[in-house]
């Protein structure tokens, strides 16, 4: 019997949530591995072959196809701990036939950061040369950073759609809703997710990102999804919690009376 679903309610500290998403993703390895292993595996395959394409096109096309298959794999994951936090088993297969049908609506705010991408790393190849090399490191870092940033807003995006919100603008609204009232442990999780991925940044780094290390960082990258998909799952539930007791300890204001409003008698 699964015992991680009564711990995705309540409050907790920061560092427990990690404990948590940990215990739940080593109770059920096997599905979460092979969700990681797949997502991973797509993400290496297109990176390879993009790379060893060796053309402005073919690299820029690198992060929007990586970012639209670490959507897909971080939305099975999502799927999966939800129904172990149900007490189901979270099937790899059950959970991608789920999502599958709202796999557009999961795409949609990753799409487009994509797309920025793409203009982005498609300018800086054509014309990266001219600018020099400290120019064009300081606009990659530029990247990163933006792309962090619009990913931080987004962060529960995903869990929103697993738990019901029906549209991708509503599911945005909830995201930047409660991704301000979890505050900090939000931003400690995404950089405890991307430690693996920037330790593996740096040996591609050093072996100057051929199609072999560039594989191998987007397979860390997306393999790292379920770790991600689980942290953010319980930061969710903490976050929507703590949004359920507020509003239940706001006052109501009285309605308003239907009837004309008092004021002075009229003089006869």
């Amino acid at each position: 019997m699964r015992t991680y679903g009564g711990d995705a309610r309540g409050t907790r500290a920061g560092v427990r949530v990690f404990d948590d998403a940990v215990a739940a993703l080593v109770q059920d390895a096997s599905e979460y591995g092979i969700t990681g292993f797949v997502g991973g595996f797509a993400a290496c395959f297109a990176t390879v072959v993009l790379r060893l394409m060796h053309s402005p096109a073919a690299d820029a096309l690198i992060a929007p196809v990586v970012i639209a298959i670490a959507a897909l794999t971080l939305a099975t994951a999502s799927e999966a701990f939800a129904r172990g936090s149900e007490n189901l088993q979270p099937d790899a297969g059950d959970a991608l036939l789920a999502i599958w049908p709202r796999a557009g609506a999961h795409l949609v705010p990753w799409l487009r950061l994509g797309m920025a991408l793409f203009a982005a790393v498609f300018l800086l190849r054509l014309f990266g040369g001219a600018l020099g090399f400290w120019a064009s490191a300081g606009l990659a870092a530029a990247l990163v950073l933006g792309s962090w940033l619009y990913a931080w807003r987004r962060s529960f995006y995903t869990g929103a759609l697993v738990a019901g919100v029906r549209t991708p603008r509503e599911a945005a609204v909830v995201s930047g809703a409660l991704v301000r009232l979890a505050g900090a442990p939000v931003p400690v999780a995404w950089l405890v997710a991307a430690l693996p991925t920037l330790s593996a940044g740096l040996i591609g780094l050093a072996a100057g990102f051929g199609p072999a290390s560039a594989g191998i960082v987007s397979f860390v990258a997306v393999g790292t999804m379920p770790l991600l998909a689980a942290v953010m799952s319980l930061l969710f539930a903490e976050a929507s919690a703590q949004a359920q007791q507020r509003a239940a300890a706001t006052p109501r204001r009285p309605r308003a009376t239907t009837g004309r409003p008092a004021g002075p008698a009229r003089r006869p």
